[in-house]
């Protein structure tokens, strides 16, 4: 979901800011490698944005922070699974505990001891007033965690706002 949120909701700007994405067969695999290593090429300081289970497709990829040789600022929603699976009409189809089980796959990863493996900084964010002092730190893996099926009615709201938006702009 993140590279879809950005493609969705980050406004233009003038400032200089590149977009890199995973954009294969499902745009996780490797993801963080592919990260450390835009940041390792470019010598400038690298966010990557991504979710636990794109984290978990790719942790071994931590290991290479250490040779990045530039900032590197992983932060990881974690909704303990696969977010945009919750978007799927099978989300209201199948029995809860089925959807856990075959699309939902929750992970139950403890951030914080992923990040002492590979003796990265990490950092929990919870609320957005933190953000700012999690990112002023440096290299770290920042947590923000996030509840999956209210992101869903997050979208929802968004949508049916922008939808209003539009219609009364076109009634103008």
């Amino acid at each position: 979901m993140p590279i879809r949120d950005s493609e969705a909701f980050v406004p233009s700007a003038s400032t200089q800011v590149k977009f890199l994405c995973n954009r294969g067969a499902n745009g996780i695999d490797g993801l963080i490698s592919s990260g450390i290593g835009a940041a390792a090429a470019s010598g400038r300081p690298t966010w990557i944005v991504t979710g636990d289970l794109g984290l978990y497709h790719d942790m071994n990829g931590l290991a290479a922070l250490r040779h990045a040789g530039a900032t590197v600022r992983i932060v990881v929603l974690n909704n303990d699974g696969g977010g945009i699976f919750e978007f799927l009409p099978q989300a209201e189809q199948i029995e809860r505990e089925e959807f856990e089980t075959l699309l939902g796959t929750p992970l139950g990863l403890d951030l914080a001891r992923v990040a002492a493996v590979y003796d990265v900084p990490h950092v929990r964010v919870e609320r957005l007033d933190q953000l700012a002092d999690a990112t002023a730190r440096g290299t770290a893996l920042i947590e923000i965690p996030v509840d999956r099926r209210r992101n869903v009615e997050l979208h929802q709201r968004i949508a049916g706002r922008v939808g209003e938006a539009l219609a009364a702009r076109h009634r103008a």
